[in-house]
Formats: structure tokens, C-alpha cells, sequence
């Protein structure tokens, strides 16, 4: 407006009109631009205020909550570390591999000697054992390879199985008396008293599994051939005598179901 004022006084010859309407226009626009300054500076100050005062203590606590957690942090890499260097120390062997025994000895020492941990458990991470540790929340820690178990180790678990004899008559339609009557021969005979063979176990065990090959049935054909010779042999002694001697119920089994050859 001031501009098409001053426009209009010098088209109509009122030179001077120009200039106090100019002056006129500036003076009244200060107090306004004054008045506007002073609102966004209150606005502003007061906006600052409310941050801090919404915000400044939520972030005081993340930062004391950091610390913290850089603490409890730094508490469990240093237990997982000592997992490491106890597991090294109950390698007695010296092949990189742990038992489950000596596994769970690790842990208790290192649950012992770290007070971050809650529990530390052993678990069964297939051909490692594993530690799962509660640090809050549970977590896992890859750990050593595992010993292969011994024979005897091997016809212990056997023993201890309460599902095998079930498992091989369902997968492979037979009876369980019959299966039965092949464990107690085989792993658990008082009188024989065999020799545990690590490959005769593992041929039960993937049995157990529904996993067997040929071979493993093999194994269940020879022992009861051998159970039968066993009584035959008890029955007939004097036949067994002219016939078969030296060879014994082992043997004779071997001649018509091959188990060792396959070995």
C-alpha cells in the first residue's frame, strides 16, 4: 500500500508526499516487526523448556542405563570367556573334544566363578556341547566338540533305553519279544559276557533310529541264529560234538548270516 501511494503522489506531482509516506509506513512497522520478534523468541524459549523438561530425564537414564548395561555386558564376555579357558583345562586328553561329564564340570565352575550367570545348562548342540546361560535373557554359546563315546559308553545307553525294542518292532514289523530277547543276549549278558563292540552298538542304535541298513538287519538274523545254536548246542552235545566242534554258536551263526564279513 505505502508503495502504491508513493507511486500515486509522484504521478500526480506531490514529490515531497512520497517521502513522509515512506517515513510514515517505517515507523508504524517497527513496533510490528518488534512485537513479532519478541512472540517467536517467547515461542521459542518456551519450546526449549518443555523439551528439556519432557525429554532431559528420559535421556539422564538412558545413559545411566548404558553404563549399566556396558557392565553387565562386559561381565558375560568375560564369562563366556572363562567357558573357553575351563574347557581347554578339562580336556585331559588333549583332542579338543569334551565328554558329557567333563562339559558339565565347565559349566559349574564357570557358573561358580562368575555371579553374572544365573545358570549355566549343557545342551545337546549335535556334535558340540553347547552351554545355554541365563544372563538375562537365556542365551546359547557354541561350545567344544563332543568325545565319541566309548563301546562300553555305547551298550550303557542301550541298556538304559526304555524305547529301542519298541522303536525297531514298529519300523520294522517285528517282534518284541523276539528284540527283546536280542538285547539281553547281546548287550546285556551276565553269562557270555561279551566284549562291547562299538560297531555292533551303533548298528542297534541306528536301528533303534529307523535308520538301519541292510547290514544292521543282518545283525538281528545272526544273533537269534546264534541264541538258537546256543541251546541247540546245550541240548545235542554229543552231535554238536561229531558235527560242528571246534566251531561254536558264534561261528555257526557267521555261516549262514554273515554279520562280520560286513564290518
Amino acid at each position: 500500500v505505502p508503495l502504491l501511494l508513493s507511486f500515486f503522489a509522484r504521478f500526480i506531482g506531490l514529490k515531497g508526499l512520497a517521502g513522509q509516506i515512506r517515513n510514515t509506513a517505517g515507523k508504524m512497522r517497527k513496533p510490528v516487526d518488534k512485537g513479532v520478534n519478541s512472540a517467536v523468541r517467547w515461542v521459542t524459549e518456551k519450546g526449549r523448556m518443555l523439551w528439556g523438561k519432557t525429554y532431559g530425564i528420559k535421556n539422564i537414564k538412558r545413559k545411566n542405563r548404558s553404563k549399566k548395561e556396558t557392565t553387565r555386558i562386559n561381565k558375560v564376555e568375560s564369562g563366556l570367556q572363562a567357558l573357553k579357558i575351563e574347557a581347554k583345562k578339562n580336556d585331559t586328553d588333549n583332542d579338543g573334544a569334551l565328554t558329557l561329564k567333563q562339559a558339565e564340570r565347565t559349566a559349574s565352575i564357570v557358573k561358580k566363578t562368575n555371579p553374572i550367570f544365573k545358570r549355566v545348562d549343557v545342551v545337546d548342540g549335535g556334535n558340540t556341547w553347547d552351554y545355554e546361560y541365563v544372563a538375562s535373557p537365556a542365551k546359547i554359546e557354541k561350545g567344544p566338540k563332543k568325545a565319541k563315546k566309548s563301546a562300553n559308553d555305547l551298550y550303557n545307553d542301550i541298556r538304559n533305553s526304555n524305547t529301542d525294542v519298541a522303536n525297531i518292532a514298529k519300523y520294522y514289523k517285528l517282534k518284541p519279544k523276539r528284540l527283546q530277547n536280542i538285547k539281553n543276549y547281546l548287550y546285556d549278558n551276565k553269562e557270555k559276557n561279551f566284549t562291547p563292540h562299538k560297531r555292533t552298538a551303533e548298528a542297534w542304535i541306528r536301528l533303534s533310529k529307523g535308520k538301519g541298513t541292510i547290514h544292521d538287519k543282518l545283525l538281528l538274523k545272526h544273533e537269534t541264529a546264534e541264541m538258537y545254536y546256543n541251546d541247540w548246542i546245550k541240548k545235542n552235545p554229543e552231535m554238536y560234538k561229531q558235527k560242528y566242534e571246534p566251531l561254536d554258536s558264534h561261528d555257526l551263526a557267521n555261516e549262514k548270516y554273515d554279520w562280520e564279513s560286513g564290518l
